[in-house]
């Protein structure tokens, strides 16, 4: 199944039937559906949100240098890499990894969503009940 939009459709403010001629008169079943002014500018202003992120791992020179925090990519010896939360230092002008001070960044990628507030507080609930 392929997905064109990034986001599901909000629900429409009204829906309606109709008929649809197609080009032999055979008449299809139509459900109009209709969303409001503003409905539609927060769904485009979401979607461009959504395509805004990048996906996967980018160079650290793409990396936002607004204050926000996102993950990065700290390349060890063999095979022992870090991983952490990092945001940019307008003072020194490098990146600060959070977790153990300043390093050698070389890629990050946006942090995830949280959790739905539902689904975060019935993941602590069930970990409290199983103390």
């Amino acid at each position: 199944m392929y997905q064109l939009l990034p986001l599901p459709l909000p629900k429409p403010a009204f829906t309606d039937e109709g008929t649809f001629y197609d080009g032999d008169g055979q008449s299809l079943a139509l459900l109009n559906v209709y969303f409001t002014a503003d409905q539609v500018k927060d769904y485009a202003r979401a979607c461009m949100e959504v395509r805004a992120r990048p996906a996967g791992w980018q160079p650290i020179a793409t990396a936002p240098r607004d204050g926000s925090a996102f993950i990065t990519f700290i390349p060890g010896e063999d095979t022992e890499h870090c991983f952490d939360i990092s945001g940019w230092n307008e003072e020194y002008e490098s990146f600060w990894k959070y977790g153990c001070g300043f390093e050698f960044v070389t890629h990050w990628m946006p942090l995830p969503e949280p959790p739905a507030a539902q689904q975060h507080s019935q993941a602590a609930l069930a970990a409290m009940a199983k103390e």
